[in-house]
């Protein structure tokens, strides 16, 4: 395994990302909510740019007692990656699809020293 330098913590704001190429493979790296995650440029449906995506509060329909809609609201705690292409949502922290978990974004290990940010690939 191999760290791969991203750049400093302090250069990240909250919900920004920063796109590094290692190989033949594209990975973003996200902070959102105070933390890092980091996923392959490369949505599961059709190989779309994830990591190029909206960063969007995860969409709930509520019901009520009968069973029926109360309209659409977002969900204030979960935030979701959306795919530019088709519109394929991936749970932030942790790259999985909400309707098939067997559907997930590939991911890498993010590690912090100090000020520095890596990726291990």
């Amino acid at each position: 395994m191999v760290d791969i330098y991203v750049g400093k913590s302090h250069e990240f704001e909250d919900r920004s990302r920063k796109l590094i190429v290692h190989g033949d493979n594209e990975i973003g790296v996200f902070f959102v909510n105070g933390a890092f995650v980091a996923f392959e440029n490369h949505c599961v449906h059709q190989g779309g740019p994830i990591c190029q995506g909206q960063i969007r509060k995860r969409v709930i329909e509520p019901l009520a007692a009968d069973k029926t809609s109360l309209g659409l609201a977002y969900d204030e705690k979960t935030l979701h990656l959306v795919c530019p292409w088709h519109g394929y949502e991936f749970a932030m922290d942790t790259g999985r699809h909400p309707g098939k978990s067997s559907a997930r974004l590939k991911n890498y290990q993010v590690n912090v020293r100090g000020e520095d940010v890596f990726v291990v690939v």
